[in-house]
Parts: C-alpha cells; sequence; structure tokens
C-alpha cells in the first residue's frame, strides 16, 4: 500500500520549527500534526478529496496491485464530510458543548467506532462546519418561502441567563399540503425594547428574508410594546390566545378567600420540597398507603405559569392523606389543609380542568390553531355554566362568577376578528361552531370579500345564477343609453357578489366526515371539492395563522440548554445558529 506520507507530502508547510504545527498549501488552515501525519491526510481527504483521489487513481494506474486494494478499501470506507455534518448536527440537537469533542470518553467511543475518523476540533465545527450547514438551511427555507404566498409569523422577546436580549420570529405556512413551523432567527438585541427599535429590528429580518409583503398575520404575548410594534409595522396582530386564557384565570384566582389558600398550598409544597426528612416522611407514608405504586413529589407553582397552580392543587388532592399523615409527624410543618379548605380545591380543579384541556388544545403547532379559538371559546362558556351545580361551596361559587366576568372582559374579542371568523368558518370541522348568528353571518362576509377580491384581481370565471351576464349598451329604441353604465356596474358587481355567495353556499352543503378532528381528513377535503376553488386557498391563507406565540417560548425554552454553564459565554451568532438548527431539522427531510 502507498505511503501515507506520500499522499500529504507538498502539500503543508511548517509552522513552527518543532513541525508540531503546519498549514495546508491549499486553503491555508492551520493543523496540529502530534508528531504524526494523520491529521495532515484526514485534513486531506475532508477538505481535498480530489487530491487524494488523484493521487491513488495515478497509482492504480501504474499497475501497483496494492494500491488497487488501497482504492477499494477507500471506496467502502465511511464519508468523513458527511460524519462531520452528522456530528455537527448532533450539537445542534442535543444541545451538545463544542468542547464535547475533546471530552475523553467521547473521544474514545469515537475511536472504537472507526479509529480512522478523526474528530474535528470545536473552532472547526463553531467557525467552519456549523455555519456552512446553517447557511445551507438557510438558504432552503428561503426558496421554499419564495414559493410561499402567504404565511403567518409569531414573535417574542425573551432575556438569556447572561442578561442578553433576544428576539426569536418563526414563520408557518402550508407546504405540499402539510402546515410548517420554522425559526426564522434568534436576534439579539442591543437597544431598549421601544416598539420603535422592536419595528425596525423586524422591518430589517422581514426584508433579507424577502417575505414583507406576504405576511397575513402576527401573532404576538400582550405587551403593550410589541402590540405598538406591530401596528407600527402596519401588520394585522392576533394576541396569544394562551396568554388571554392564562390572564383569565390568573385575574380569576385572586378572589377572597382562594388567594391565601393558594399561598397556604404553596408553603406547604416549599416545606416538603426543601426539607429532606419532611420528604422522606411523605414518601413513607404513601408507601404504606400504596406499596406498589412509585411516591409522587408535590408541585411548585411557577408565577408566570396558570396551569401550574392547577397542577400544585390536583397533586395536593391526589396525596392529601399522605400529607396530613406526614404533617403531624413533624413538628415544624405548616398548618394542615381543612375539610372545608379541601372542598374549596376540589371546585377549583373542577373549574380549572377544562382551560387546562383549552391551553393544552391551543398550543399545538403540528395541526391548525386559529380556527380553535372560537370553539374553545363556545366550549368554555358552556362548560363554565354546566359546572355550576357541580360547585359545594361558597368560595367555588364567587370563583365561578369572576371566572365569567373575566372571560366576557377578555375572551370574546376574538369572536369579532377576521381571522378567527374566516379559519373557523372555513374549517369544515368547525363552521357551525360559532355561539352566536351574527358572528357567523360575518364570517360568511368576511369571506365573500376574500373572493370577491381574487375574482377581480386575476378575472376568473365567475359562478352565478344571474341569467344575463352581458348588458347591452343601447335601449330598445336603438339609441345609446346614457345611463346604461349604471346597469353595468350594478350588474357587474352583482355577478361577483353571487359567485362568492353560490361558492359557500355549495361549501356549507358539502359534507364532511362526522366526528373527524383529523387534520389529513380536512386537507383531503379541499383537494376533494375542487370546485370549491378558490375557497380553499383562502382557508389554508388564514389556517396557518397561530393562535398563540408558544412556537416562539418554546426557542426560548430550549436556550435553557444551549446556554448552561459548560457554555455561558456562547456569542449570539453561535446562538441564532444552534436555535435554528436545532428547530428546523424538520428541512432536511425537504
Amino acid at each position: 500500500m502507498p505511503k501515507v506520507q506520500s499522499k500529504t507530502r507538498g502539500h503543508f508547510d511548517k509552522v513552527d520549527e518543532s513541525g508540531t504545527k503546519v498549514r495546508c498549501k491549499l486553503c491555508s488552515a492551520v493543523l496540529t500534526t502530534g508528531g504524526g501525519t494523520s491529521n495532515m491526510l484526514s485534513h486531506l481527504k475532508r477538505k481535498h478529496s480530489e487530491i487524494v483521489s488523484t493521487q491513488t487513481n495515478s497509482s492504480t494506474s501504474s499497475g501497483d496491485n496494492n494500491n488497487s486494494v488501497s482504492t477499494i478499501e477507500q471506496s467502502l470506507s465511511p464519508n468523513f464530510k458527511e460524519i462531520d455534518e452528522a456530528l455537527t448536527l448532533m450539537l445542534a440537537t442535543d444541545f451538545q458543548p463544542f468542547s464535547m469533542v475533546d471530552d475523553k470518553g467521547f473521544r474514545n467511543f469515537v475511536r472504537h467506532i472507526n479509529p480512522n475518523y478523526r474528530i474535528p476540533e470545536k473552532r472547526t465545527i463553531r467557525y467552519e462546519l456549523m455555519p456552512k450547514l446553517f447557511n445551507e438551511l438557510k438558504a432552503k427555507l428561503k426558496r421554499i418561502l419564495s414559493d410561499i404566498d402567504n404565511l403567518s409569523l409569531t414573535t417574542d422577546v425573551w432575556t438569556s441567563n447572561s442578561m442578553e436580549s433576544y428576539i426569536t420570529i418563526t414563520v408557518h405556512f402550508f407546504y405540499r399540503d402539510d402546515l410548517k413551523s420554522c425559526v426564522l432567527t434568534t436576534t439579539l438585541l442591543t437597544e431598549s425594547h421601544t416598539a420603535d427599535h422592536l419595528k425596525e429590528v423586524v422591518h430589517q429580518i422581514l426584508t433579507e428574508w424577502e417575505i414583507r409583503d406576504k405576511v397575513i398575520c402576527i401573532t404576538t404575548d400582550n405587551g403593550a410594546n410589541i402590540v405598538k410594534m406591530v401596528r407600527l409595522l402596519g401588520l394585522r396582530s392576533m394576541p396569544c390566545f394562551a396568554h388571554t386564557l392564562n390572564l383569565v384565570v390568573e385575574y380569576s384566582l385572586k378572589v377572597p378567600g382562594l388567594i391565601d389558600l393558594i399561598e397556604k398550598c404553596k408553603k406547604i409544597v416549599k416545606y416538603f420540597r426543601k426539607s429532606n426528612i419532611a420528604t422522606l416522611t411523605l414518601r413513607k407514608e404513601q408507601k404504606e398507603r400504596n406499596p406498589n405504586v412509585e411516591p409522587l413529589q408535590l408541585i411548585q407553582e411557577v408565577r408566570t405559569r396558570w396551569n401550574s397552580v392547577y397542577y400544585m392543587i390536583k397533586r395536593i388532592l391526589k396525596l392529601i392523606d399522605s400529607i396530613t399523615a406526614a404533617q403531624r409527624k413533624l413538628s415544624q410543618a405548616p398548618d394542615i389543609i381543612s375539610p372545608e379548605e379541601e372542598n374549596i380545591l376540589k371546585d377549583v380543579v373542577i373549574l380549572l380542568d377544562i382551560f387546562e384541556q383549552a391551553t393544552e388544545m391551543i398550543s399545538g403547532d403540528q395541526y391548525p390553531t386559529s380556527s380553535l379559538i372560537i370553539p374553545i371559546i363556545y366550549g368554555l362558556f358552556d362548560n363554565i355554566q354546566s359546572l355550576g351545580p357541580r360547585v359545594s361551596t361558597n368560595v367555588g361559587t364567587i370563583f365561578l362568577q369572576t371566572l365569567k366576568e373575566n372571560m366576557n372582559n377578555h375572551l370574546l374579542d376574538y369572536e369579532s376578528r377576521t381571522v378567527c371568523r374566516i379559519s373557523t368558518i372555513l374549517h369544515p370541522v368547525f363552521r357551525n361552531s360559532f355561539r352566536h348568528l351574527n358572528n357567523k353571518l360575518a364570517a360568511k362576509e368576511a369571506v365573500k370579500a376574500e373572493i370577491n377580491n381574487i375574482i377581480r384581481v386575476r378575472n376568473l370565471p365567475q359562478v352565478t345564477d344571474i341569467d344575463t351576464l352581458s348588458i347591452a349598451s343601447t335601449s330598445e329604441t336603438g339609441r345609446p343609453d346614457l345611463l346604461g353604465f349604471l346597469k353595468k356596474n350594478l350588474n357587474n358587481g352583482s355577478i361577483t357578489s353571487a359567485t362568492a355567495i353560490n361558492l359557500i353556499k355549495m361549501y356549507t352543503e358539502t359534507q364532511f366526515p362526522h366526528n373527524s378532528h383529523n387534520w389529513d381528513d380536512v386537507v383531503q377535503f379541499w383537494k376533494f371539492n375542487k370546485h370549491l376553488e378558490p375557497l380553499d386557498e383562502i382557508a389554508f391563507k388564514y389556517l396557518a395563522v397561530p393562535a398563540t406565540s408558544v412556537r416562539s417560548e418554546r426557542v426560548f425554552s430550549a436556550t435553557g440548554h444551549i446556554l448552561n454553564d459548560r457554555r455561558n459565554m456562547l456569542r449570539h451568532e453561535a446562538i441564532d445558529m444552534l436555535c435554528f438548527l436545532n428547530q428546523n431539522q424538520n428541512l432536511l427531510s425537504l
């Protein structure tokens, strides 16, 4: 077999006299030799494979049989470039630090898999491999978006552990009949979070991605600066429905008699979670009652999430007997929950359960959610009304009434929003989910306006029951009709309106499989009923609007893994790349 030195000779210069560092003549990369040539050969295979291939082919043509064996071995060896890319993607997927490639255990593991593979240095991954993969994936998303006519956004502003502020923007659209959700960017904010500054940042991002004129709606939280930013951008806004549900419950939990009880529950949870003796005592009490069941821990409330209160109370009620028994054995334990207080907590769980269902349902990103808002509001009002007889305490009754008041104050606005109306009526499962007839009629009028606009812009053929499609420009006497333009303009408008009315009528009369909430069935409904075009286009346009900004918030949650003790000094460019690669891996299969 040809010597390794023959393949590396002539392609490297020494950087220092010791020869431990060399510079590649082909790309100027500096390598450490470690006293051998394996790193140099690995670099040539990875970066300049054509050089190695040429040398090998040249040796083979000279008749050297051993060189033929070398060529076969090389053809069967793994593609180191693909391994490099897979390693880079793994670091982003699992939120591993770049320094992982220097860990002894990892290097030993790789050496056992393939002793010929040379792990790239962490700087190579950070400054070469990851930017390359990032730019390729970004270009792919840009190509996809260039073919999309309508898309929606979500955004969220958050602060990292190192006290740097970022804005994340996600994009939502239909591509090949599937709802896609991708991260556009996670950008460092270098100034105060004023509406004017945020507007400039977002405008620059949308311009860079060339999607400014394609945005149908942007879903945000209820922050005043964010709401004003959207208004300054001239975009339609959608307040995050999950945030609004959170406000409804948060305000309602502050009723007299309940707020103090919740504080009492928090103290109990804090005591058992901070005391080792208390924790062991609680586990022992659970084991005595249910020896075959693994003991559970108590759940602490998180200030920013109302449903954590729900989970806390529900877990306390589940373990109430064990908690009470443990408290009686512990001298410094907080006050025990009384039977009356237990009944109040049961009322709270009964009422909050439907809000938990609503929050879970509305927070998905694999199916349309804007069409769920109006049906969920309907369901909340309907269930709150029917749950009244199940409430057994005075505090529970007050909590129920307060929930109703806050629902009226904060939820009804969604029923008058165009996006919610259109997405609901054009979702065949939910098209009859309006609480009030006037909202359903308003939804039909909004769809009618969309149809009319498409017909005018594209000059589409019109479906109408009007017998006369053209108006004579002369009167019955043969003389020019001086005011004939009035009839012509009137009838042109009527034809367009009739087309829209007939399409909507045909749609409402087209059957859909009952009790099917499967999104694939909805897609097939629109693909099968081609006679309803362009209603399908309008449907997908508005169904792509997210009901919540949860998708952006999940990026913030992900950075908790990215910015950890092992890499708390990560620069913002790397954070953007890691978030982008981590959240957009579905693009690799497109």
